[in-house]
């Protein structure tokens, strides 16, 4: 039982150091889209979110894991560019 609790110890502060990346890219992501409001760029750039995706693939050590990782970037990019919306919405 002891290894099982310091396991979920492990996750839960993988979790947390998740959750502040994911918030700080969220907040470049909004730096991002007051530069595109204010150039008249689109939010969406289907290039920048390909490349993004084969490079968050190309920095596992595990390939079994890529298309996980490509999903939850594909998400990750859905809620940037969501994020990015509101900003040039407002």
């Amino acid at each position: 039982m002891h290894e099982l609790k310091e396991l979920r110890s492990q996750i839960n502060n993988i979790d947390q150091e998740l959750v502040k990346l994911i918030e700080m890219r969220l907040d470049i992501a909004i730096k991002i889209a007051k530069y595109k409001k204010r150039y008249n760029i689109k939010i969406t750039d289907q290039s920048r979110e390909a490349k993004v995706l084969e490079q968050n693939i190309s920095y596992l050590n595990n390939k079994d894991y890529a298309s996980i990782i490509s999903e939850i970037t594909k998400d990750i990019i859905t809620f940037s560019k969501e994020v990015q919306g509101n900003v040039n919405n407002n």
